[in-house]
């Protein structure tokens, strides 16, 4: 969803600049410049909602690694089956992922924010300037910054997750070998291996065009 709505914002962002590039009547510029509360005030909503979801996901990182704390000190002592214990450090190595793609939105929304900022304020008549964001390119730039990080971070969490999926496939063939697993559940992890590289492959060409 956080996702979906970033691309709103840019496309409107966008729409904006386009306004303001445009010659408009006494009436229109009126009516756009009423318009800016309401996205102003949707924005800045949008922006509470993610930054509770920092918190959010900070919460279940830290649940998680000191119940991966607790495991990891079975696992030294031969205390806990292999699975077991990487089905925790998987879950563990997502949440930290997490956090940092929270952390991620959440800077992208606010230079959403200040992006339209500065253009409803270029748009009126008021010589009131945005305060602590800058210039409208330097926001823009934070924006893209966050952008492609998030695009390195899903690459991370693509990779985290095929590996773990990867040792889950392996473990059904060696059960399958000893007429243990089905033929089924091998295929299912399977299936899962192929179309978690599939995301992988596309997140990591989405990071090269981010970079170019």
């Amino acid at each position: 969803m956080n996702r979906f709505r970033g691309h709103r914002v840019a496309a409107a962002l966008c729409v904006l600049g386009a306004i303001l590039l445009t010659p408009m009547s006494a009436a229109a510029q009126e009516g756009f410049n009423s318009l800016c509360p309401l996205l102003l005030q949707q924005t800045g909503v949008e922006l509470e909602d993610l930054a509770v979801v920092v918190q959010n996901e900070q919460t279940r990182l830290a649940v998680d690694e000191e119940i991966f704390s607790l495991v990891d000190d079975l696992w030294q002592n031969d205390l806990i089956e292999r699975l077991p214990y990487l089905s925790v450090k998987h879950r563990r190595d997502v949440a930290a992922v997490n956090v940092q793609q929270s952390k991620a939105r959440h800077e992208r929304q606010q230079a959403s924010v200040d992006q339209y900022r500065h253009v409803c304020l270029t748009s009126s008549d008021t010589e009131e300037s945005p305060e602590d964001s800058g210039t409208i390119e330097e926001a823009r730039e934070r924006y893209f910054a966050a952008e492609c990080r998030l695009r390195s971070l899903d690459v991370s969490a693509f990779e985290i997750d095929l590996e773990y999926q990867q040792v889950l496939l392996d473990s059904q063939m060696n059960l399958r070998q000893n007429d243990i697993a089905s033929r089924q559940q091998v295929a299912y992890a399977e299936r899962d291996v192929a179309l978690t590289t599939q995301q992988l492959e596309l997140a990591r060409r989405r990071v090269e065009l981010c970079r170019r």
